[in-house]
């Protein structure tokens, strides 16, 4: 799992959708990876909305990395322990101190179909791979008029020079 692989995916759901060409948005790994496929394929990219996440690389910011990696060893750790999908929701709760925006960031990734933890995302993948994903390559350009970066004024995230 990287920024190269995750554009390629979406390149393919695009040619899957028959969209020859489109515009982009994520939000912070999104919008990183958004970027990246702009930089790639600027013939098939018409805009780019990147949302909390700079055209910087992350390698430094061992504050980022070092939660989200938290997160994903906690997720993967509940994969590990055979659980209902209640009782990992108990569990979630208690791993964010009942904070709504991480509970819900987490149990948004839970299977509501099934009585058991199942994932909708893979865990094991990206706890496995997420310490050697390459941040932002700052070496990319993408010339456009249509390139919007959203960050919220009181973000602490990144300074807003970095856009």
């Amino acid at each position: 799992m990287d920024y190269e692989v995750i554009s390629d995916d979406l390149i393919r759901f695009a040619d899957q959708q028959n969209l020859e060409k489109f515009d982009v948005m994520g939000h912070s790994l999104g919008g990183r990876a958004a970027m990246t496929l702009a930089c790639r394929f600027p013939d098939r990219v018409d805009g780019v909305i990147s949302v909390d996440s700079a055209p910087i690389n992350e390698a430094g910011n061992n504050m980022f990395g070092s939660f989200t990696y938290g997160v994903l060893e906690f997720m993967h750790n509940l994969s590990l322990e055979n659980i209902t999908r209640e009782e990992a929701g108990l569990k979630i709760r208690q791993y964010f101190n009942n904070k709504p925006q991480f509970v819900g960031l987490v149990e948004q990734n839970i299977d509501k179909r099934s009585t058991d933890l199942k994932w909708l995302v893979n865990v094991e993948s990206l706890y496995r791979n997420f310490l050697n994903v390459p941040y932002f390559d700052e070496t990319l350009r993408f010339n456009s008029d249509k390139v919007y970066h959203i960050v919220g004024g009181k973000s602490h995230q990144y300074p807003f020079e970095s856009y």
